[in-house]
C-alpha cells in the first residue's frame, strides 16, 4: 500500500465517522484523536499521518491530537468522540488485546472508532464483536487474500505447498504469518508480521525482500 493511498485512505475514513465537520461549530460533542496500542507500536507514528492527510495540522486543532495517557483527564461523557488510529489488523488479537486498557483510559460510553490503513475483514468482524471498536478500514483484505485460503486463487495447490515450505525455513514458529493470515501485503513503512515471512522474515535463516521495520 503506497503512502498516497494511506493518506486517502485516511482522509476518506474521516469523512465516513458520524457527527464529523471540520468546523467545530458543526461538529457533535467533543471530538479527540489518538494512536492506538502500546506505547513505541506503529499507532503514534500513524496519528501524524493521519492528522496530515485530513489537513489538521494548524493550532486550530492541536488541542483535539493527544497521547493516550492523556486521556483520561479529559473526563471524556457520551457525547463525546474519540478516534484511534493505527496502520493494520490481520488477525484483530493486537487490537482486542489492548482494549481493557483503552476502555479504562476513556472511562465512559464515549463513541470511539478505531480508524485503520487496511485490515482484514476477519480482524475487523473480531473487533467489533469483542470490543466497543467501530472500526473504518481504508482498505479490506477478504479472505481470497489469504493464499492459503481455499478460496484463494493466487497459487495452485502445489504451489502454495512449495511456497510453505520456505515459509517454514523464514519462520517455522509462524510460517503462515501471524495468525495464520497468509498475506501478500506490505506498507512503503512496514510490513506486517501476518504477511508470509519469505517477504518479511530477517534472520540466519531466510532475508525478506522487504524486511519489517519496527
Amino acid at each position: 500500500m503506497t503512502e498516497l493511498a494511506l493518506l486517502d485512505g485516511y482522509r476518506n475514513a474521516l469523512s465516513r465517522i458520524p457527527g464529523w465537520h471540520s468546523s467545530g461549530k458543526q461538529r457533535t460533542g467533543r471530538w479527540v484523536f489518538a494512536g492506538y496500542g502500546p506505547p513505541a507500536k506503529s499507532g503514534a507514528s500513524m496519528l501524524g499521518k493521519f492528522r496530515k492527510a485530513n489537513r489538521m495540522t494548524s493550532t486550530t486543532y492541536q488541542n483535539m491530537f493527544v497521547d493516550a495517557l492523556q486521556i483520561p483527564a479529559l473526563g471524556l461523557t457520551g457525547a463525546d468522540t474519540i478516534v484511534f488510529v493505527d496502520d493494520f489488523s490481520g488477525s484483530g488479537a493486537q487490537a482486542v488485546q489492548f482494549w481493557a486498557t483503552t476502555e479504562e483510559l476513556i472511562g465512559s460510553d464515549a463513541d470511539a472508532f478505531l480508524v485503520l490503513g487496511a485490515a482484514t475483514a476477519t480482524a475487523i468482524a473480531r473487533i467489533e464483536r469483542e470490543t466497543r471498536l467501530k472500526v473504518i478500514a481504508a482498505k479490506i483484505l477478504e479472505d481470497d487474500q489469504n493464499i492459503f485460503s481455499d478460496t484463494s486463487d493466487h497459487f495452485s495447490a502445489r504451489e502454495r505447498t512449495r511456497i510453505l515450505h520456505y515459509c517454514t525455513i523464514a519462520d517455522k514458529k509462524a510460517p503462515k504469518g501471524y495468525g495464520d493470515c497468509g498475506l501478500l501485503f506490505a506498507f512503503n513503512h512496514t510490513t506486517p508480521n501476518n504477511t508470509i515471512p519469505i517477504i518479511h522474515a530477517s534472520n540466519r535463516h531466510w532475508r525478506g525482500c522487504l524486511p519489517r521495520l519496527v
